[in-house]
């Protein structure tokens, strides 16, 4: 099994696909605010360092970007059920094998950061029970199946080619007025919150940990803080533990940001 450089506390090279989406705005603004260098991919110009049209279909551009960076961090798919063969199939599958491919085949990347989602486990039964790693998965549509492979593949990749992987279950950042809308009026949803400043803090750590903390491949969810009354949720004491993510936002802070980013 190859092998590669320990990654540690440093500035860092970070290849960010789907930069221009609602998150990967955030993420993109935290990661410069820690000095670190971004070069974003996206379908449409992006705020960044450098800035790529293309998507995650075009195997020769991807190869390019990874060029002389460290990290990447994969945001770009279609971002909720849809289309298996017309949508989810190119962007979640194939580009998720093509990005998974291009930093295997990099020279310089060491660490990969995946975006799954919390609907891997919405089949699980709630209620007031906080979902940890250990419950398992129950996707209940194509796309949280997809994101569960996505894991899988994160997995294999790290196990077998050497590349430190990090796969985020992604709460609920809210990308359209309707979400929040939906989350204002159905409390149930507020543990699953992730507010925009949470998501890039989450992100950064991410590239931010050493090889050490991460130990080759971890799951982790992804949430702002809980409300000191709600039930149910994520387990996040795994991401306080490996990559030192402690959450500032709680459920309805952030939602002002949103609506002038959407």
């Amino acid at each position: 099994m190859a092998t590669r450089d320990a990654v540690g506390p440093m500035t860092r090279r970070v290849l960010l696909t789907g930069a221009g989406g609602v998150m990967g705005g955030y993420v993109y603004r935290e990661l410069r605010s820690r000095g670190h260098f971004v070069r974003g991919l996206d379908i449409r110009e992006c705020d960044a360092d450098e800035s790529i049209v293309a998507d995650v279909t075009d195997v020769l551009t991807l190869a390019d970007a990874m060029r002389d960076v460290d990290c990447v961090i994969h945001l770009a798919a279609i971002p909720d059920d849809a289309d298996y063969l017309k949508l989810l199939v190119p962007n979640n599958l194939v580009g998720l094998y093509n990005v998974c491919e291009a930093a295997r085949q990099s020279e310089t990347v060491t660490r990969l950061v995946l975006a799954s989602s919390g609907q891997v486990v919405a089949g699980l039964p709630w209620g007031d029970k906080v979902i940890r790693l250990e419950d398992g998965e129950w996707p209940r549509n194509h796309y949280g199946l997809l994101k569960r492979y996505a894991e899988r593949m994160g997995e294999m990749y790290s196990r077998m080619h050497g590349l430190s992987v990090i796969a985020v279950r992604l709460g609920w950042l809210p990308r359209e007025v309707d979400h929040i809308e939906l989350l204002s009026q159905s409390p149930a949803f507020h543990p699953q919150y992730f507010s925009g400043a949470d998501a890039g803090r989450f992100l950064t750590c991410c590239i931010e940990a050493s090889d050490e903390q991460v130990g080759g491949y971890q799951v982790l969810f992804a949430t702002s803080r809980p409300r000191d009354d709600a039930t149910g949720g994520f387990d996040l004491e795994p991401a306080r533990r490996v990559i030192g993510y402690e959450p500032q936002d709680t459920y309805p802070q952030g939602i002002g940001t949103h609506l002038k980013e959407l």
